[in-house]
């Protein structure tokens, strides 16, 4: 590998299935923990035949220790950067190849809001739900998410499957949390859609509790 030399991309998931490819990103710089690529209108290929054209300048750096990856693209409202969990990269002949664990889709799981996910991870709104739409992530509205936090009881148990008490909505019971200082969080949604995860099966505990849905 050498600078000016042009390289594919190709992204997996964690299971080894192909996500994305791409052709013609052009080697800009090479040091000893990371690499920087540059592309401009280059062909993105999808596992399911899905094709499309980049519309901008893009420039990544991919890490050789690092988790993460790093894409600057030079839109029309200006710089735009994004900062994506990754593996490190390794290079297979002309192929750069790495797994993706993105980052805007933890965080929605995470915060179940798109506002609060924008603000948290600097980007905006419509950006976000652009992504979220790419990885066939379900969205769900302000009104669905009120409605499962106001609609569905919980029991608070310790880490012991003790009972400790219940709380008529996930939002009264994230509103508890936040006024006894459980979490530094003064979002009821996102500390209502942890809460939600443990009650389905997708975490363990949430602010040092089990929760189950009564």
């Amino acid at each position: 590998m050498k600078v000016g030399d042009k390289y594919n991309i190709h992204c997996y998931k964690h299971n080894g299935e192909a996500y994305q490819a791409s052709d013609d990103t052009i080697i800009l710089d090479i040091q000893d923990d990371f690499i920087v690529c540059g592309n401009y209108m280059v062909d993105v290929t999808e596992p399911e035949g899905h094709s499309y054209k980049t519309k901008e300048l893009a420039i990544i750096f991919f890490y050789k220790h690092n988790w993460f990856n790093c894409i600057a693209q030079l839109k029309s409202h200006g710089l735009f950067y994004y900062c994506n969990i990754a593996s490190p990269y390794l290079v297979d002949e002309n192929v750069i190849k790495y797994i993706d664990y993105d980052l805007v889709v933890k965080t929605y799981q995470d915060l179940q809001n798109i506002k609060l996910v924008a603000k948290q991870l600097h980007h905006d709104e419509s950006t976000i739900s652009k992504i979220l739409k790419e990885k066939n992530i379900d969205i769900k509205s302000s009104i669905e998410l009120m409605r499962e936090n106001r609609g569905k009881k919980v029991g608070q148990y310790d880490l012991n499957d003790n009972f400790i008490q219940s709380f008529d909505s996930r939002g009264l019971a994230s509103k508890y949390l936040i006024d006894n200082h459980y979490t530094t969080s003064v979002a009821i949604d996102a500390v209502a859609g942890r809460i939600g995860q443990v009650c389905n099966g997708k975490r363990k505990t949430a602010y040092g509790f089990k929760w189950k849905s009564l």
